[in-house]
């Protein structure tokens, strides 16, 4: 039985391993689009909020900007925000020892500080839903603003509005500086303007970049004020590519690196051009005249989010009151810290007036809607070519291919797509398939030793009715008649004997059938009748 049972084993467990499941990758490449906030939609934000606006916004523009602020810290510190937008990493300022030979930085898919992403709201997609797909790979072309401060300074007994107030003393376009402000916004929207000339170049007001100032008023007592923290602060632009892996619907930027296509001058940035609107906002936001009310109290939510960014910017009456010393002094925060957290407040405010619609998602999947095929690199060029317009009157508030239901300007891109598919794929496992055969070979071998068996040992099937028949019988030899004789004496005494089924004739000369030894009994014949 063992002998049977072993290549029985062997044999099945060779037929399993003969096969295995696997998945079956096809590959393919889907369009995509995504909220564009290069120099095209840098001029369709201008165009809304000043040209068509006289510099005016929604209200709900300001709910957005808070509606980021107040996410959750879970979202503040995932890889998306809380409307499923993926969110942009801050590109390393100088350790290089994490880059790769493509100029890759490596970064984490979530988990970490709310500061090292460029903004709480992430970059609206569209085209990713509906995919089926195991994996989605593909990169985008973006920027964002960066502020480097000092040392917030403390100012003792200053008592300004109160809240927070956020101005650009040398922003914007005066009566005596249209030139400059000319200048800068052709170099912050690059191609098709010309370079700055010679001579520009080396006048400082022309490249270097601007300066905004942060003050917020320091609390105490929850009504009275004690001084100011103050900043003046560069602001740059980071011009970056960022590549962002779906897999199934989790998606996340895992890498980023300076931006290969993309070379304006980074000391022009959006502020230089219509931004000023959104410091405007969050000032506005925070402070008394905004609240309604001269009864309320507390630090705004900016200044809580400046002050600790790892925690929900809200305020109790009983914790607040029970504070002795300052609130909010925002000179404690340390210099980085307070340059990564107000580049932060100023990202996600220009994004909720450069795109207030990409947070409501059921985006159409009609592409074509969101303007014609760019990237944020060459949009402005790609207006500009596909239209009769000069680049003034683009800039005035002539778009020719964007209607007036257009919700942003989206970039496009293509993006590589993973289905899998589960199949059975032969297993490359020679000694399994060697086993296989073996065993089958002996197992077939083993049946065929049996039927040959079968066929030449089919007495025995009927040995036992025979074996009764000789039992008294007086036509077998006398070793027969013995009685008793135990079945192995029995088969030895009819070992060497010649049976057979025939007829003898009784006295009565009547042919009776019986059965004994061949010498004894005649052979039966067609022609007679036996009784």
């Amino acid at each position: 039985m063992f002998y049977l049972l072993a290549p029985t084993a062997l044999g099945g467990q060779g037929s399993l391993r003969l096969m295995h499941r696997s998945n079956s990758n096809t590959k393919d490449i889907h369009g995509l689009r995504y909220w564009d906030n290069g120099p095209l939609g840098n001029l369709y934000a201008y165009n809304w909020v000043w040209t068509s606006n006289d510099g005016s916004y929604a209200l709900s523009t300001r709910d957005i900007y808070l509606a980021g602020l107040m996410q959750g810290v879970k979202a503040k510190t995932g890889p998306l925000d809380q409307f499923g937008n993926v969110k942009i990493p801050r590109l390393p300022d100088a350790n290089t020892s994490d880059e790769d030979s493509d100029g890759w930085f490596s970064t984490a898919r979530g988990n970490i500080r709310p500061e090292e992403y460029s903004s709480l709201l992430g970059i609206p997609i569209i085209g990713l839903s509906g995919l089926d797909a195991a994996k989605v790979e593909f990169t985008i072309e973006t920027s964002y603003v960066d502020v480097s401060c000092p040392k917030v300074e403390f100012i003792a007994n200053e008592q300004p509005t109160r809240g927070i107030n956020i101005t650009c003393l040398d922003c914007g376009r005066s009566a005596s500086s249209s030139d400059l402000y000319n200048t800068r916004l052709e170099g912050f929207l690059g191609p098709p303007f010309p370079e700055l000339t010679a001579a520009q170049k080396l006048n400082a007001s022309y490249t270097q970049p601007r300066t905004i100032q942060f003050s917020s008023a320091n609390t105490i007592g929850g009504h009275s004020f004690n001084g100011t923290s103050q900043a003046a602060c560069t602001i740059t632009q980071r011009l970056v590519e960022v590549f962002i892996e779906c897999l199934k619907d989790d998606c996340a930027a895992t890498k980023i690196r300076p931006s290969k296509a993309d070379h304006r001058g980074a000391n022009f940035t959006s502020f230089d051009f219509w931004a000023s609107a959104v410091l405007d906002m969050i000032s506005q936001t925070s402070q008394d005249e905004a609240r309604g009310s001269q009864v309320t109290f507390g630090a705004s939510t900016s200044e809580l989010f400046l002050n600790n960014s790892n925690a929900v910017p809200l305020q109790q009456a009983q914790t607040f009151f029970s504070i002795g010393n300052t609130v909010t002094n925002l000179s404690t925060v340390s210099a980085d810290l307070f340059s990564a957290r107000a580049s932060v407040l100023l990202n996600t405010g220009l994004q909720a007036f450069m795109c207030p619609t990409g947070f409501a998602g059921n985006f159409s999947t009609n592409l074509a809607l969101y303007g014609p095929d760019h990237t944020p690199t060459d949009g402005l060029a790609t207006i500009f070519n596909e239209s009769s317009l000069s680049v003034v009157d683009i800039i005035n508030g002539g778009f020719a291919g964007l209607g007036d239901t257009i919700i942003f300007v989206a970039a496009s891109t293509n993006a590589t797509v993973t289905r899998q598919t589960e199949v059975y794929q032969p297993t490359n496992r020679y000694v399994w398939v060697a086993i296989l055969a073996i065993s089958a070979t002996f197992l077939f071998l083993m049946g065929l030793i049996g039927l040959c068996l079968r066929f030449a040992t089919i007495a025995p099937n009927i040995f036992d009715p025979v074996m009764g028949l000789t039992y008294g019988n007086k036509y077998m030899t006398s070793a027969s008649q013995q009685s008793p004789l135990d079945a192995e004496d029995r088969f030895k005494a009819l070992a060497n004997e010649r049976i057979r089924l025939g007829f003898v004739e009784s006295n009565d000369m009547v042919a009776k059938v019986v059965f004994g030894e061949e010498a004894r009994v005649s052979p039966l014949s067609k022609k007679m009748k036996y009784y």
